[in-house]
Order: C-alpha cells, then sequence, then structure tokens
C-alpha cells in the first residue's frame, strides 16, 4: 500500500524521544555493558539510545522486538504472527550483523547468527541499550551494524516486590506471568524471579489479490511458549560482590511457511538456556571482573509434507565462555583516564541432524566448532573539566581489539584460522558546562565472520553453504550533535558512512540453487534526527510527552563490474518515521499513540520487486484502579493496514488484547529509585 498524506503528516508532527521532566540536572550516569562502563550519551562517543522499564511498559509491547521497532536507526523484520520471529538490523545491517547481549553475555548463534527478539519477555527487562554503528573494537564480531544490550532486572532497590498480570486477545491469544523481586540481608543480597506463559491460536486472513474474495489464511501460525529469568547478586564485602543470574525460553510453534510455498503441517520447537555467574573484587589497583557463561540452544523441526521429501532435523547449538576484566580510573586536576583490558575466550559447537544426512561435507558426526580467543584495551581520556567533577571539555575513547579464531568439521579443518584486529576511535566535546551542546563522533574497523548456515549449509537442489566465505568488514565513521535548548526539549542529528566489503548475500544461482557469496563492496550511509518534548500539564495533574525520530538511509551495491553496481541493497527501507504522542497522569493511568511509517524496499538485487510502504498505528491504554492495581488494552495496527516486512510473509492486520496487574509493596518499602 501507499502512505496517505495524513498518515505521513502525523508522523512528521511526531518528531520527538526521552522524557524531561525535571529541572535542568546533571546527566544521568547510566551503563552501557555488563562490564559497568559510564555511557551517559552525552558523555560518551558512541550514538546511545536507551529504553527504560517505564518506557517498556507504556509501549504495550509483547516481546523486545516491538519494544525496539520505535528506536531511531532500527527496523525491525516480523516474519508473521506473534510466535514468528522479529529480527532487527541497525542502520542498514542484515540481523546478522547486529550483536545482542542478555547482562553483557552474547546471545547470538554460531549457527545462524541472528536472534529472534520475539523469544525474549519485555517484562523481564530493566532496560534496553540500542548502540548505532559498528562496534566490534568493543564488543567484538557481530557488531558491524550495532550493538542491543539487554540488562535484566535483579532486584536491588526493593524491600520486596510482587506482581501478577495476565491478558487476553485476539487470535486465540492468552498470556500470564509473575515476578517476585527484593533484597535481603540489610541490602547485601538482591534477587529476581519470573516466569510467564503465552498461547495463541494464530491463524489470520490477510489480502491475496490471486482469490475470489480477495483474501487468504494464514494457517498454521499457532504457538505456545515459556520464558523464566533468575538474577541474584551478594556483597561479601564493600569490595567484593557475586552474582548469579539465567534465563530460560522454551517455544513450540507451526511454521506457516510462505504464501507461494505454504507448510500446514510443519511444526518447530526451540529451547534456550542462558546460565552465568560473576565476581567483582575491587582492589587499590582497579578493580578485577571474571565471568563463566553457557549458553544452550536447541531446535527441532519437522515437515511431513516438504516437496522434496519428508524433514526431520535437530540442532544443538552449545557456547561456552569466559572472561577476565581489568579496569581502573584515575582522576587528576585537569585530566582523566579510565582504561579497560580484557581477555575472553569463547567456544561455539553445532551438532546438526541436517549435516549428518548432506552428501555434501565429509562423514562424522555432524559437529562443527568454532574456537576465539580475544584480547582488547579501551579507554577514556578526559581533557579540561570545568570544575572537579564535572563532564570534560574534551574526551577521547581509543580502542584496540584482537579476535582469533579456528573453525572445525568434525576433524577436518573446512575454514583456515582467522585473525581479525578492529579499531574505534571515539570523540566528545562537551561545547558548555551543563551539557547543552555536545559533539560526538567516531571511525573505526568492524568485522562479522560467517556463520555455520552461511558456511555449512546442507547441500540440497534448494541451497548450499561456502565453506570459502570470507569475514565481512566495515570502515565506519559517524558524527552528530546532540541538543538540550530547554529542560523540556532534546534534539539529536546524526550522519553515518559505513564502507563494507565482502558482504555476505544469499542469492540464487545455477538451476535455482541459493547459495551465500562476498559482495565486493557496498556503501550504507544516512541519516538519524530525534527530538522530544515534554508539556507540562500540571493544572490537570498531567503531562503529555511527544517522541518522534525518522531515518534516511542509502545503500547501494558499489561493486565495479557487477551487473548490480549502483543498485540499491535489497531489504532495506530508505527511510522510516516513528513517533509517540502520550498522556500521563500522575496517579498512572496514560494513553499512548505511537506510528510507524516505512518506505518501500526493494528485495531483488537487481531492484526489479520491492514491497509496498505502509503505516502503522498502535494505541495502548492504561488505567490505575487501584494503587496496586491497573487494567490495560492495546490495539496493535489499529487502522487495520495488510503489509508485509518480508516477502510472501503476510502480518496480521489489527490485534487487540486486553489485560489486568496487580502490584504489591509492602508499606514500609522505600521501593525502587
Amino acid at each position: 500500500m501507499r502512505i496517505d498524506r495524513p498518515g505521513l503528516l502525523f508522523i512528521m508532527v511526531l518528531l520527538s524521544s526521552k522524557i524531561l521532566i525535571t529541572a535542568e540536572d546533571e546527566p544521568e550516569r547510566i551503563v552501557i555493558t555488563a562490564e559497568a562502563e559510564p555511557a551517559d550519551p552525552r558523555s560518551v562517543s558512541s550514538q546511545v539510545t536507551v529504553v527504560t522499564e517505564e518506557e517498556i511498559k507504556a509501549s504495550g509491547a509483547r516481546n523486545a522486538g516491538e519494544v525496539l521497532a520505535s528506536v531511531v536507526g532500527v527496523q525491525t523484520v516480523r516474519y508473521g504472527g506473534l510466535t514468528q520471529p522479529v529480527l532487527v538490523s541497525i542502520r542498514g545491517s542484515s540481523p546478522e550483523q547486529v550483536l545482542v547481549l542478555v547482562d553483557g553475555k552474547r546471545l547470538n548463534s554460531a549457527q545462524g547468527g541472528g536472534v529472534d527478539f520475539s523469544t525474549i519477555n519485555p517484562d523481564d527487562i530493566e532496560r534496553i541499550e540500542v548502540i548505532r554503528g559498528g562496534a566490534s573494537a568493543l564488543y567484538g564480531e557481530n557488531a558491524l551494524g550495532g550493538v542491543v544490550n539487554i540488562i535484566m532486572k535483579d532486584g536491588a532497590g526493593e524491600d520486596f516486590a510482587l506482581a501478577v498480570k495476565g491478558s487476553v486477545g485476539s487470535l486465540e491469544t492468552c498470556e500470564g506471568g509473575g515476578q517476585i523481586q527484593g533484597g535481603f540481608n540489610e541490602g547485601k543480597g538482591n534477587y529476581f524471579f519470573s516466569l510467564s506463559a503465552l498461547r495463541t491460536g494464530g491463524s489470520y486472513t490477510y489480502a491475496n489479490e490471486h482469490e475470489d474474495d480477495g483474501t487468504a489464511e494464514f494457517v498454521n501460525s499457532d504457538g505456545s511458549s515459556l520464558n523464566g529469568s533468575i538474577k541474584t547478586g551478594y556483597h561479601i564485602s564493600s569490595s567484593l560482590q557475586l552474582n548469579l543470574n539465567g534465563q530460560y525460553h522454551l517455544d513450540e510453534k507451526g511454521v506457516p511457511g510462505t504464501v507461494e510455498f505454504p507448510s500446514e503441517n510443519a511444526r518447530m520447537a526451540d529451547h534456550r538456556f542462558v546460565t552465568g555467574g560473576g565476581v567483582l573484587w575491587d582492589t587499590p589497583m582497579g578493580a578485577w571482573e571474571g565471568s563463566l557463561s553457557i549458553i544452550k540452544q536447541t531446535r527441532h523441526y519437522e515437515d511431513p509434507d516438504f516437496y522434496l521429501g519428508a524433514v526431520d532435523d535437530f540442532h544443538d547449538n552449545t557456547a561456552l565462555s569466559g572472561e577476565l576484566l581489568w579496569s581502573r580510573e584515575d582522576v587528576f586536576s585537569r585530566f582523566s583516564l579510565s582504561q579497560n583490558a580484557g581477555y575472553s575466550l569463547r567456544g561455539d559447537s553445532l551438532q546438526s541432524s541436517a549435516l549428518i544426512k548432506s552428501s555434501g561435507l565429509s562423514e562424522g558426526d555432524g559437529t562443527v566448532s568454532r574456537i576465539q580467543h580475544s584480547l582488547y584495551y579501551r579507554s577514556q581520556w578526559g581533557f579540561f573539566p570545568r570544575e572537579e567533577g564535572e563532564p570534560s571539555v574534551l574526551s577521547l575513547f581509543p580502542a584496540l581489539r584482537y579476535d582469533w579464531s579456528r573453525v572445525r568439521f568434525d576433524d577436518e579443518d573446512l575454514v583456515k584460522t582467522s585473525d581479525a584486529p578492529s579499531w574505534n576511535l571515539g570523540i566528545n566535546i562537551s561545547v558548555d558546562r551543563q551539557q547543552k551542546i555536545v559533539l560526538k563522533g567516531n571511525g573505526g574497523y568492524s568485522y562479522r565472520a560467517p556463520s555455520f548456515d552461511d558456511l555449512f549449509w546442507p547441500s540440497s537442489s534448494f541451497a548450499v553453504g561456502n565453506p570459502d566465505l570470507e569475514p565481512e568488514e566495515a570502515l565506519i565513521f559517524d558524527g552528530g550533535v546532540l541538543l538540550k535548548p530547554l529542560t523540556w526539549m532534546s534534539l539529536e542529528a546524526v550522519y553515518f558512512y559505513h564502507d563494507v566489503t565482502n558482504l555476505i548475500q544469499w542469492n540464487p544461482g545455477a538451476f535455482g540453487q541459493w547459495r551465500p557469496r562476498n559482495l565486493a563492496s557496498a556503501r550504507i550511509q544516512g541519516f538519524e534526527g530525534e527530538c522530544s518534548l515534554l508539556i507540562d500539564l500540571s493544572f490537570m495533574n498531567c503531562y503529555s510527552e511527544v517522541k518522534g525520530n525518522m531515518t534516511l538511509l542509502y545503500a547501494f551495491d558499489t561493486t565495479e563490474d557487477s551487473v548490480t553496481y549502483g543498485m540499491f541493497l535489497p531489504r532495506r527501507a530508505p527511510y522510516q518515521f516513528n513517533g509517540i504522542v502520550s498522556l500521563n497522569h500522575y496517579d498512572g493511568h496514560f494513553i499512548r499513540l505511537e506510528g510507524r511509517a516505512v518506505s518501500p524496499r526493494y528485495i531483488t538485487a537487481q531492484n526489479t520487486k520491492y514491497l509496498e510502504g505502509y503505516f502503522i498505528l498502535d494505541l495502548n491504554v492504561n488505567a490505575q484502579i487501584r494503587e496496586n492495581w491497573y487494567v490495560n488494552m492495546a490495539v496493535k495496527n489499529l487502522l487495520n493496514q495488510s503489509y508485509v516486512d518480508i516477502q510472501d510473509y503476510p502480518v496480521p492486520g489489527v490485534e487487540f488484547y486486553v489485560g489486568t496487574g496487580w502490584n504489591y509493596k509492602p508499606e514500609s518499602g522505600e521501593g525502587k529509585k
């Protein structure tokens, strides 16, 4: 469909972001990784967006993908119903080029490289931090497009709190869950525990011009899921802290296939278990942090009616990682220095029945493994603070990293040992004392190693992997300005430029067989703009928040002597506008409208076919019945627009749900600040 003028006008009016309701204050100190690096957007060089717990609740999001849909520079791809995958792209990257961390642990599997955000429960999230732009020097491979770091709740700051909620909605959907969190031993320890479940019927109608009545039914989209999270920490002393955490996800769902090739009986079950622990020891020579983690992800896929023969595949991914980090901060009269140095070791393994059955690979038990060693150093040099404790006028952020990895299939080396140095240099200039004007810029080198699927996809008439693939590489630059001219207004504008080589793309070859290849070069550049307004309506015991952003993207093939030279890269939207308007009562009632306009996108490398653009409007209403009891109603796709994020995967029309929740805190508890 086409974006009508009223819809486009609505989005253009809604250029804004962030709640800024208090008088002028010092910039808030926030954490950008589990490694306790300061990352106030006004105090670092990275282009950072932080989505708070309050914003997550106000969005009415049913998964982490819906939370990120309105973040500047981010495009989400939804494959259909509520239990179908939701993938995230940053600045025109592929989903595999976005590194996803949960409490600092890499969630990206070595098999596919991407992360399905529909499997992450937003109720368990404390905040989400999005770094836009390449960050391999800071976080390693996969961070070519950006980083999404999800910080889970931990119960710190609570005496005791209990929360339960439940909802029912369209497509035979119901869900519910509960949380317990708090502290113990006079605040030395803290804990958080949650459990939630979801069930949806999933089947829905969509627009189909080939049918007599103009519609068709997308069947086999039902599914159910179970999510759990646990996190605890304890301060043994003022200088020694221990922590443990874990997340659990289990789902079973239908796989409807595409409009052209439906699979009415295909089923898939995913199981993910994440656990880890760490110790933080503060010494006069600096702080030492050690951590260990294990991530287990399995997938069982069955399709008895597949046209090439019945499929019954099982994939088992295991990732073990350990890290040792040293950090230190020194402050002098006119200079400050913060340093981080560390070593990490990660081992990934995949056991796949599909690899065993594939005739294109050597005999064996179908095991692929990768060992990766990483050394890194990053620091912040602050120059000329105006007064003690105030931000530096000029800050530099150099970072270096060296990754060494080796991939093996069974006992044979099918991929050579690879070395990947990466670097980054950032700059931050605070023009004034209150940081009302901040200039930021970054330059660096980032990369992404091919996934196991890229390298070893089982050979068939449909597709085959490519063991000769080289890592994707990119030189990345961005620069921008952050403005806070008034206490109730903030503005941001950023230009970015990515020069990518060896871009991995899956394209059909001889006889229609799909195979990944290294595209020689591509150029991605664009502009991000963000604005926020806060309107005080204290005479009504309310305030109104107006938020919005836009992303303009120009991504094209620069491979010389290629038939696609100068063509737009497929599946990248040239522009996207997001807007939010909310009216919030001091007692907890609110009504919120969120709009998203996405431009048409080419879906072929030759730019011969494209998907129509669309405009989506969501509504979320919350009524606080009593202090600890609320009722919520949300409507997704309020205008019942017919659209797709990816070809042949129609998204449901209007979706709605009604829910209620109850929160309990002892009257003596001060609650979380």
